[in-house]
Formats: C-alpha cells, sequence, structure tokens
C-alpha cells in the first residue's frame, strides 16, 4: 500500500504524481492479463497509456487533458 501523500506537499503535484504512480502500476499488470489473452490491440492501447503515464510523472506535460490546447 503507498503512503497518503498531503496535497498540500507542493499545491497537489506530489498527491497527483503518487496517482499517476498507481494508475500506471494498474496498466502494467492490465497489459499482462491482455498479452496472456493474445489481445493484441489492446495491449498496444494500454501500452500507449502507459507511456503517457511515464510522460507525466516526468513532468513532460499536463495532469489534465482539458487544459492542452486543441486544433
Amino acid at each position: 500500500m503507498m503512503p497518503k501523500v498531503s496535497k498540500f506537499d507542493d499545491g497537489g503535484t506530489a498527491a497527483a504524481r503518487n496517482n499517476i504512480a498507481n494508475i500506471r502500476e494498474m496498466l502494467a499488470e492490465l497489459c499482462k492479463i491482455a498479452e496472456k489473452e493474445s489481445a493484441d490491440f489492446f495491449c498496444y492501447l494500454i501500452e500507449m497509456a502507459y507511456v503517457e503515464a511515464g510522460d507525466l510523472q516526468a513532468g513532460a506535460g499536463s495532469f489534465s487533458v482539458q487544459h492542452r490546447n486543441r486544433n
């Protein structure tokens, strides 16, 4: 079990990164299940979400899709 992180640590960023880390762990488990079921496309989609979560953890993007600029 992950330790609780105060949302006031650094404006909520620490809590958000902790949530993303948890999601990334879950995605890794889901990918293993998808591979066992030979669900190749589903595994691909999960892997893309896993990569996106890693980018968010590294600070390469926003924590919300709604805040991105769209054309």
